[in-house]
């Protein structure tokens, strides 16, 4: 009994450090997608990169100071410094050449005088930079590939992945077109009759789509902040079929937020939404934590209409959560491709759902003996709160609520 209890103590402690650290940097996923405009014009080609500050500051490790605001004069030269990396890890091919160039310009995409928050505006606000390649002689295609951030780590044994949306154009004014999404350590080649098409804009293709469906897929994967909450609606639905009322529940709130977010519709400030969705996974581990306690008067109330009032109301704040991870995948998509987009990116969220569900329940059915069922939710109902809370907590300390 002595080495059952030191062993659960050892376990209690190392399940929370690892979501404090996890909570630590749970502002933003490991997944960023930036956009890159490639235009091929006479004897060279210039490539426009879109990088959000957040990929700035991990490129080059520099916090954007200790005070709440700065302005993009500021930044310039961290700007100037990741204009540098991307020249370093971001390659260009013609034919089987690669491609020496050099840096153009690089400028933060904001008014001079607006205040730039250091942890709000990471994925709002966005750093252009051009690098320009020359041709030497007349190629078939052209081939991209880059490893930008997979050297930095987002969490212990989880690495920053970077993809980027690529659009071309042939001549200065023309409209650019999708070419594919650019993921690291992957090539993509753009094929010379390719270049001679005409350049107006088409919807996105097949690829495009898949890829906007594994992106949601990894969006909850590797989203702790949304892991926990489904967790904690897990260790609160004792009964099958109550479980899959919660999650429909929950899947009905972040649907419709999800949309209307991502056709503009809707918006709330990340400063309210991030707290928020710390809060939901405290509030709702409580009440799985009283759920547990059997014949108590919060496992009756829990048995109720609470839980699915409590996953309906935070998931629409979960699912503006999940809005942010798909506006800077739409890129410049339009009309048709935003629909499309927006559809495969919710299905990729619900894929994500069950893949979490159906792992987290065969773990439980096969690893933990029913007598000690009601003990294991219990206890891991608390590890969930504490997690919720120092989340919570950071989310608080670093942005605020205004």
């Amino acid at each position: 009994m002595r080495v059952r209890r030191i062993f659960s103590i050892r376990f209690t402690v190392f399940v929370f450090v690892h979501l404090f650290m996890l909570a630590r940097g749970a502002r933003a996923h490991p997944l960023l997608q930036d956009r890159i405009e490639a235009t091929l014009v006479a004897n060279h080609v210039d490539l426009d990169v879109y990088s959000s500050l957040r990929s700035v500051v991990v490129s080059t490790g520099k916090a954007l100071g200790d005070a709440n605001y700065v302005h993009a004069p500021e930044l310039q030269p961290i700007v100037e410094r990741h204009a540098e990396y991307l020249l370093r890890h971001l390659k260009l091919a013609a034919g089987n050449q690669l491609l020496v160039g050099h840096v153009v310009s690089s400028r933060v995409l904001a008014d001079p005088q607006r205040p730039i928050h250091r942890t709000i505006d990471l994925e709002k606000v966005q750093a252009k930079v051009t690098l320009s390649y020359p041709l030497l002689h007349v190629t078939e295609f052209l081939t991209l590939h880059h490893d930008c951030l997979a050297e930095f780590q987002y969490a212990p044994a989880t690495p920053w992945n970077l993809s980027y949306q690529v659009f071309l154009r042939t001549g200065d004014k023309a409209e650019p077109t999708y070419r594919g999404l650019l993921r690291a350590h992957e090539r993509l080649r753009l094929q010379a009759p390719t270049l001679q098409r005409s350049n107006t804009q088409s919807p996105l293709p097949h690829q495009s789509l898949v890829e906007m469906l594994k992106l949601g897929i990894l969006h909850i994967l590797l989203g702790v902040d949304h892991l926990l909450f489904v967790l904690a609606l897990m260790l609160g639905a004792i009964r099958l079929s109550r479980l899959l009322g919660i999650v429909a529940a929950f899947t009905l709130a972040h649907s419709t937020t999800l949309l209307l977010a991502a056709l503009n519709l809707l918006y709330v400030p990340p400063a309210i939404v991030e707290p928020l969705i710390a809060a939901s996974i405290v509030i709702a581990a409580f009440q799985a934590y009283l759920s547990c306690r059997s014949g108590a008067a919060g496992g009756r109330a829990y048995a109720g209409w609470r839980p699915f009032a409590v996953a309906f109301v935070f998931g629409l704040f979960h699912g503006l959560g999940f809005a942010r991870g798909l506006s800077a995948a739409l890129g410049k998509a339009s009309g048709s491709q935003i629909v499309s987009s927006i559809l495969a990116f919710s299905v990729g969220i619900e894929l994500g759902h069950l893949i979490f569900v159906a792992s987290a329940v065969a773990v439980a059915t096969l690893a933990v003996p029913r007598p000690w069922a009601a003990t294991c939710r219990r206890y891991l109902s608390l590890l969930v709160i504490a997690g919720g809370t120092s989340l919570l907590l950071f989310t608080l300390a670093v942005g605020g609520l205004g």
